[in-house]
């Protein structure tokens, strides 16, 4: 059954009928994660979907004719989906609120996005290309890896669901990276613009540095 999942003191189906459990109770959790991993992965999974919606819907309205804005206004509904299917996984439980686990889980994240949302880096705009290159190759392969763990540790018996989102969200990032990919490498044929992006996706990777979601 799909819907937020409901755990007891021994948790053998996802009712979504019955009550959450109290604080005091056992944190024993439908499957392989633990409620609070669960809630903890799907909570960053939830936040960064959501996110990646917002950031990629406001470059396609401002991209022009920029061949981007097609990939983005395609992507940004994807990620929007993919945030409502994680918040759809997060356990319910007396003493914490789904909600307080949508969260990045990382530091530095206002230093990101505002790196992200910047029109101009050290004096000079920002292009669409050097976007692209952060969100294909930086944070794009980071998603696709911790859907693809959160639905490793899953049970596919017990915890059918969260397999089942993992499966579908990790289809559609292979298929945003394969074609971001194709569009990067389209448009990065100066050595120049390449290096441009190059540099932009370091500032993005030494925020992610030693992060894991």
């Amino acid at each position: 059954m799909d819907g937020p999942l409901r755990y007891h003191r021994v948790a053998v189906t996802a009712d979504a009928t019955s009550e959450p459990i109290s604080p005091d109770a056992p944190r024993t959790a439908i499957g392989g994660l633990g409620v609070d991993e669960l809630g903890r992965r799907a909570g960053h999974l939830a936040w960064w979907s959501r996110t990646l919606f917002e950031l990629t819907g406001t470059w396609a309205s401002e991209s022009g004719d920029s061949p981007a804005r097609l990939l983005w206004a395609a992507h940004c509904h994807q990620f929007a989906w993919h945030a409502d299917l994680w918040r759809e996984r997060l356990p319910v439980r007396w003493d914490h609120p789904p909600e307080l686990d949508v969260v990045p889980g990382i530091a530095g994240m206002d230093d990101l996005l505002e790196l992200l949302r910047d029109i101009e880096v050290e004096g000079r705009p920002v292009g669409h290309v050097e976007r692209l290159v952060a969100v294909t190759r930086g944070l794009v392969p980071r998603l696709l890896l911790a859907t693809r763990q959160i639905g490793s540790a899953a049970d596919p018996m017990l915890d059918a669901p969260t397999v089942r989102t993992a499966k579908l969200v990790a289809a559609d990032l292979i298929e945003q990276w394969a074609e971001g990919e194709s569009l990067v490498q389209r448009l990065l044929v100066e050595p120049d613009d390449a290096r441009l992006a190059g540099d932009f996706l370091g500032r993005v990777e030494a925020v992610l540095a030693g992060t894991s979601w």
